[in-house]
């Protein structure tokens, strides 16, 4: 929600400072310039970026504009699983773990707690960090070290998408001048047709540009170093 608050704060100070200078905002309608821009812009993201990547984007994007994030009732019920857990293996001995961790579908613990199992990438983070303790592979001490550190290779991989965001929003000023340059060329094949064309065609050349600088510098920019 709060997505969408910020970006009618970021269109309405910026249509409402230009409509308070004496502008027109329909003048500010150019097609034109969302297809350059917006084709560029895509088109970088799908060359710089592998398959995955797009898709992790894509998923990423929907659950920041319509996800829901974790609430009371799931931190809850995840205490209560790990309590459950960690007492059987406590009471009876790592080994009474092997029935549950390998094979979770068929567990009654993990069946009592459906919200958790449902989300595959959690399972998976808690499944993987206990088979090796029950395996005797690794000592319960080393299991907080070993977690940490797939915890961090999670973090990274989940910052693709992010980078190559950031990576198209560090380009759109000069994807912008691009498109200003482009309008600047056909002004130049309309300079006989009067000073009010020429005029216009200048002013729709510079909003190529600067909008796009404006929605980097207040929404780029603050996201980017509040990481």
């Amino acid at each position: 929600m709060l997505i969408f608050v910020g970006v009618f704060i970021v269109f309405a100070s910026t249509l409402g400072g230009f409509m308070i200078a004496g502008g027109n905002p329909i003048l500010l309608l150019h097609i034109s310039e969302f297809v350059v821009i917006g084709g560029i812009a895509l088109g970088v993201l799908v060359i710089a970026s592998p398959t995955h990547v797009l898709t992790e984007i894509v998923h990423k994007l929907k659950a920041a504009l319509f996800g829901k994030s974790s609430g009371k009732t799931e931190y809850f019920d995840l205490l209560k699983m790990l309590y459950e857990i960690f007492m059987v293996g406590r009471r009876n001995g790592l080994i009474a773990l092997e029935e549950h961790v390998m094979n979770p579908g068929s567990s009654a613990i993990f069946n009592k707690y459906p919200a958790f199992t449902a989300h595959h990438e959690r399972m998976q983070f808690l499944i993987n960090g206990l088979k090796p303790v029950i395996d005797g592979k690794i000592k319960p001490d080393q299991l907080e070290d070993l977690m940490l550190t797939e915890l961090e290779s999670k973090s990274e991989e989940g910052d693709h998408p992010i980078h190559m965001l950031q990576l198209i929003g560090d380009s759109l000023p000069g994807i912008g001048i691009v498109a200003a340059v482009l309008g600047i060329i056909n002004t130049m094949s309309a300079i006989a047709d009067g000073p009010e064309v020429v005029g216009e065609r200048v002013a729709a050349a510079l909003y190529r540009y600067i909008p796009w600088r404006v929605f980097c510098l207040r929404v780029h920019q603050p996201a980017r170093y509040a990481r």
